[in-house]
């Protein structure tokens, strides 16, 4: 019943940067408390400066937050692991013992999140550990309206979507 269609895949054109990536994700069957129907866009942008997320025709009283896991590639095989700390699930276990958990909260539909913080230093909102647009291709998404509870207010998308696979409610692939 449920559609999840991706619309469109990273493209460039003469006019954008090299770098810059848009993807765009579609949930079409999405119904607010006021039975107002609209379909959910989602669009990443990997750009020079960081990634930027939108969100069009989200619930008005939402409070969405955005997680990043790097959860594919080379990483798996690294000795330091991928980069889960922004994952607004389980975080970043550090050698020391201790855990680093991040998650990006989404302000008017938007959120800015700019490139080369180091892991003890990402601003929730504002940085990321990740350094350029290399990692899109390696990245699972995670888009929460932690507002509600309902299954309908949460997606994943990306390179790994089983990594969300437990989380605090069952969220739809995109």
């Amino acid at each position: 019943m449920r559609n999840l269609l991706l619309l469109a895949t990273a493209t460039s054109f003469a006019c954008i940067p090299i770098g810059e990536y848009d993807e765009e994700f579609t949930n079409s069957d999405v119904q607010y408390e006021d039975n107002f129907e609209e379909e959910v866009v989602v669009t990443v942008n990997w750009n020079n400066s960081g990634v930027v997320l939108e969100v069009e025709n989200s619930d008005p009283n939402g409070r969405y937050s955005f997680g990043l896991a790097e959860n594919s590639g080379s990483c798996l095989d690294s000795e330091w692991g991928c980069w889960t700390g922004e994952d607004c699930y389980m975080g970043f276990d550090l050698t020391s013992g201790g855990n680093l958990t991040y998650c990006h909260p989404v302000y008017e539909g938007v959120n800015n999140i700019y490139y080369g913080a180091t892991p003890d230093a990402v601003q929730e909102g504002h940085s990321t550990v990740f350094g350029n647009s290399t990692f899109r291709s390696v990245v699972t998404y995670v888009l929460d309206n932690h507002a509600s509870l309902e299954d309908e207010s949460c997606w994943v998308w990306g390179a790994d979507t089983s990594y969300y696979n437990g989380f605090y409610k069952d969220c739809f692939e995109m």
